[in-house]
């Protein structure tokens, strides 16, 4: 890694959310699927922004409720954000105890970069924390792939697909050495 990088990621902190951080999180939502959609990829999370449905405010604002959302900034912005809990109810139950991934979005500013990967980290330092050894999430397995091979490149392994209303999704795990 980079100086560059080493330095901005130093000055990033990461901390639970909290209400008044609600709003910065729909708006980096909102962002995300302005980003896709200018890339044409909009069969990721659709056109319509995540701030103007209200079943995913409600979601995204009882995960802050709930105390499962971490955020990452630096300087007041917002980088990232990761939230874990129950695995959703169209993916197969764990065959084990696991922390399961059920949002992860990174800004796209520079100072945003490797934030991603330092979520993940965060959540399989919980997954160990809790005395468990596998994390799990999905994502879009449309497109060209690109998503699976970042999480790939992470750690992850491709582990089942599934199809949700024509959403094609993969679920993906990493194994973690406790010791």
């Amino acid at each position: 890694m980079t100086g560059a990088n080493t330095d901005h990621l130093s000055r990033t902190t990461i901390r639970p959310a909290d209400s008044s951080d609600l709003a910065g999180i729909l708006a980096m939502l909102d962002d995300a699927v302005r980003w896709l959609c200018a890339k044409g990829i909009e069969g990721q999370w659709g056109s319509t922004p995540f701030s103007a449905r209200e079943s995913t405010v409600d979601r995204v604002a009882g995960w802050v409720r709930r105390g499962v959302v971490q955020v990452a900034e630096q300087d007041d912005e917002l980088l990232g954000v990761l939230a874990s809990g129950p695995a959703p109810d169209y993916v197969p139950a764990a065959t084990g105890p696991e922390v399961y991934v059920v949002a992860l979005v990174a800004g796209r500013t520079p100072a945003a970069k490797g934030t991603g990967a330092r979520l993940l980290r965060l959540a399989e330092q919980q997954a160990i924390d809790e005395g468990v050894d596998r994390v799990r999430l999905d994502c879009w397995a449309g497109g060209s792939g690109r998503l699976i091979d970042y999480y790939r490149g992470q750690g992850y392994e491709p582990v089942e697909t599934f199809d949700l209303d024509g959403w094609p999704g993969q679920i993906l795990q990493r194994e973690l050495d406790r010791r």
